[in-house]
């Protein structure tokens, strides 16, 4: 959270955060605004939480598939459209997508998950060349990943595919996680 979000008041770039697992409000929203005050929002003065709404406001965009909707498949193809209305309406320049394992995968047939997420990443860097724009995804781990010790575990760990290591651009491991 940390990082998109000083891309955002450092940077001043946009940012388009796809949730596909934990609800915006509050959990996003409080996390990106705890972030950017350096202390938790729960305990912050008014108007620095006033400042801290305007930020989120102001440069992040939100997007989140609605659970109450059982006809939308909320899969690639649905995500890459809610980016391409962030990047152009809203100028994002950074687009978060967490987790991967969260999206509907609507795989073919004949097509095994392996292909699935190949075509998925594919997708996903030809949005990023078109529009300049950096796509940061979000993997979870296989179940068999806890059983290896921090040192052991690699881009071939995440689930479903190995192209999450071969076809990444950059890949970042997080060990634990820094709650605010």
């Amino acid at each position: 959270m940390l990082f998109r979000s000083n891309l955002a008041r450092r940077e001043r770039w946009a940012v388009a955060v796809a949730s596909f697992e934990m609800r915006v409000v509050p959990y996003v929203t409080d996390t990106i605004m705890s972030t950017y005050l350096g202390s938790p929002i729960k305990y912050a003065a008014p108007q620095s939480r006033v400042k801290a709404t305007d930020f989120v406001q102001k440069m992040f965009t939100f997007i989140a598939p609605d659970r109450t909707d059982n006809e939308t498949e909320h899969d690639i193809d649905w995500l890459l459209d809610k980016m391409q209305v962030a990047v152009i309406r809203e100028g994002s320049k950074v687009v978060l997508i967490d987790p991967f394992n969260e999206i509907e995968h609507r795989k073919r047939v004949d097509e095994s998950m392996t292909e699935y997420v190949g075509r998925a990443i594919r997708k996903l860097k030809a949005f990023a060349m078109q529009y300049q724009v950096l796509v940061i995804l979000v993997a979870h781990p296989t179940k068999s990943a806890a059983q290896f010790d921090s040192s052991e575990l690699s881009l071939y760990n995440i689930a479903d595919s190995a192209h999450f290591a071969n076809k990444a651009d950059l890949g970042v491991i997080e060990i634990g996680r820094a709650h605010v």
